[in-house]
C-alpha cells in the first residue's frame, strides 16, 4: 500500500516503536517517518508506506507547532523529566520578565546548539552516544526560526504552559535551556504535544492514523502528462524538454498512473529525473 499518512504517537514509546506495531496493523512491505518525538512526547508524525516511503524526505523541513509545559528550578542531563537530576533551584520566576525574555530573544531567527542528548550528528555518530559515554561535546549553533511563541501562567510554583510554532530541527528542550539560562536558573521540559505540522492536523486523537489523500498536491508538485516514450527516456536517465513549466520539481505520469516519477529541471524547459516513486 503506497500511502502517506499522518499519525498521532502516545507517550511511553519511541516513533520507531510506534511505525513498526503500525506496520503490522496495516500490513505493509515497508514503513518510515519524517521527523522524531522524544519517547517521552506526543503528538504528530508524518509516515509513509511501500514506495511512497521516497516522499518522506519531502517532509522533513516543515513547521510544526507544539503545545508544552516548563518547569525551572530544575535541569537533567537529557533537558526534560526523563534525565538525571543534576542541579536544583531554589527560586521563584517572575512571570513578567520570563514573557520580556521571549518577546526580546526568542521571537525569529535564533541560534541554537542542540542538546546533547540528540540524534545530532558529531564525526558520523549521534551525539547521544557520545553523552551516554560521559563525553562532552561543543555542538555548533544551528540557525532556527520561531514563528510565534505564547507562555502562560499556571496554579503550580515555576511550572508555564507553553504553544510555539518553529521551524524544522528546532529542538524544544534546548529552548526550556536557553530561556533558563537568560532568566540565571535551571529549567527543563516538562512535557510536549506536537499538534500540527505546517497544516497538517489529527482531528480525532483517538484516531491513531489518517490518510493524507494526495500528498503531491500538499507537497505543491504540479503533474505532467508524459508519453510512452518520455517515460522511457526519463526512465533511462535522459533530459526531455518541457515548456512553460515554471516548476523546479514536477510530477511526471502517465495516461494510465502507472509511473510516478520526481523529475527536476537542470536548465530552462529541461528536465531529468530525480526520484522514481513507482
Amino acid at each position: 500500500m503506497d500511502a502517506i499518512f499522518i499519525g498521532f504517537k502516545k507517550e511511553g514509546i519511541s516513533s520507531n516503536q510506534f511505525i513498526q506495531n503500525l506496520k503490522k496493523k496495516l500490513n505493509v512491505n515497508k514503513i518510515g517517518h519524517a521527523g522524531t518525538l522524544d519517547p517521552f512526547a506526543t503528538g504528530l508524525l508524518i509516515i509513509g508506506t511501500d514506495n511512497y516511503t521516497k516522499l518522506l524526505t519531502y517532509f522533513n523541513n516543515l513547521d510544526k507547532t507544539y503545545l508544552g509545559t516548563f518547569l525551572f528550578g530544575k535541569e537533567t542531563d537529557t533537558l526534560d523529566k526523563t534525565g538525571k537530576l543534576i542541579r536544583e533551584d531554589k527560586i521563584e520566576v517572575d512571570f513578567s520578565l520570563l514573557k520580556k525574555i521571549i518577546s526580546d530573544n526568542f521571537i525569529g531567527k535564533i541560534a541554537q546548539i542542540p542538546p546533547l542528548y540528540s540524534a545530532t550528528k558529531w564525526k558520523g555518530l549521534p551525539a547521544y552516544k557520545y553523552a551516554l559515554k560521559n563525553i562532552d561535546l561543543n555542538l555548533e549553533a544551528k540557525e532556527r526560526f520561531i514563528y510565534s511563541f505564547q507562555i502562560y501562567q499556571t496554579d503550580k510554583k515555576n511550572q508555564f504552559d507553553f504553544k510555539i510554532k518553529v521551524s524544522s530541527g528546532t529542538y524544544i528542550r534546548a529552548i526550556a535551556r536557553d530561556l533558563g539560562q537568560k532568566l540565571q536558573i535551571s529549567a527543563i521540559l516538562l512535557n510536549l504535544k506536537r499538534i500540527k505540522i505546517a497544516n497538517l492536523e489529527i482531528k480525532k486523537e483517538e484516531n491513531e492514523i489518517e490518510k493524507i489523500n494526495d500528498p503531491y498536491q500538499f507537497l505543491n508538485f504540479k503533474k505532467v502528462l508524459l508519453n510512452q516514450e518520455e517515460i522511457k527516456n526519463i526512465l533511462n536517465g535522459k533530459e526531455i524538454e518541457i515548456l512553460a513549466k515554471k516548476e523546479q520539481i514536477l510530477l511526471a505520469t502517465d495516461q494510465n498512473n502507472k509511473h510516478e516519477i520526481l523529475i527536476s529541471k537542470i536548465t530552462e524547459n529541461i528536465y531529468k529525473i530525480k526520484k522514481r516513486i513507482r
